[in-house]
């Protein structure tokens, strides 16, 4: 398998199907004992980190933070950072 054909299946791979035929991410089984934190904006979030830590702190600089940019009411970006979940929005400059 080349590279690029490598980097494509693994990026599917971070999808699922759900049984109503729209596309989810999958959860990494390391996050099965984690905290999933919203930021949310009305019924959208703006912002979702994730700590593989239950009991981690906001403060602590070990959250993978995805910062959602919407067009109306449907996603068209999802950018990642890893940092401070109380800092969010001054991961993404």
């Amino acid at each position: 398998m080349a590279i690029s054909e490598y980097r494509t299946q693994r990026e599917k791979d971070k999808f699922i199907e759900t049984k109503e035929g729209k596309t989810a991410i999958r959860i990494s089984p390391e996050l099965t004992n984690g905290i999933v934190k919203f930021d949310a904006n009305d019924s959208a979030p703006n912002y979702i980190g994730i700590n593989k830590t239950r009991t981690a702190a906001t403060s602590e600089g070990t959250w993978t933070v995805m910062k959602f940019t919407y067009d109306g009411s449907n996603v068209t970006d999802i950018e990642t950072a890893y940092g401070v979940w109380d800092d969010r929005a001054s991961l993404f400059p």
